[in-house]
């Protein structure tokens, strides 16, 4: 992806009518009892993904598709390396073509700010010691879509 001005990103999130989260209201306000009820059922479903989902998805590839390539080479914070590692296990997996690009951007932002910005590595830092306390860990199987994990890794004898 080529450079793109934050200009023209603006006056692509304002003008594109699908992804005009600026200036529209949610059609539900306040508070909800479950979460995962206002974004998946009902009315609220279509309003999420095209006005909160595209949106964020487009901006996460436009933002990664600014950043040079990233190498192992070029990292050096250890846990940089880690990520790296990581990522490149995860797109072992990972089968879903039509979100390649933005798991690709996703990536190397994450990979990117934790190698150079101490403010958001010790951060990220703390919240992986932190979930890991009580961090349940994944049905087994799951995911089931659009992954190619074998049953070994999956559930570990």
């Amino acid at each position: 992806m080529g450079y793109i001005s934050a200009d023209d990103a603006h006056k692509f999130i304002t003008t594109t009518k699908e992804v005009d989260i600026l200036h529209d209201t949610p059609p539900c306000t306040g508070e909800v009892k479950y979460l995962i009820h206002w974004m998946l059922k009902g009315r609220m479903r279509d309003y999420v993904i095209k006005k909160i989902k595209s949106p964020l998805e487009k901006v996460i590839e436009i933002i990664g598709g600014r950043l040079p390539e990233i190498t192992r080479e070029s990292l050096l914070h250890p846990n940089s390396k880690i990520l790296f590692d990581a990522k490149d296990k995860f797109f072992e997996y990972e089968e879903n073509k039509t979100k390649k690009k933005l798991f690709e951007a996703a990536w190397k932002i994450l990979i990117a700010e934790y190698e150079h910005d101490n403010y958001y590595r010790y951060r990220f830092d703390w919240l992986l010691d932190e979930i890991g306390k009580n961090w349940k860990p994944r049905m087994i199987d799951y995911p089931n879509i659009h992954w190619k994990e074998s049953e070994e890794v999956k559930c570990p004898k």
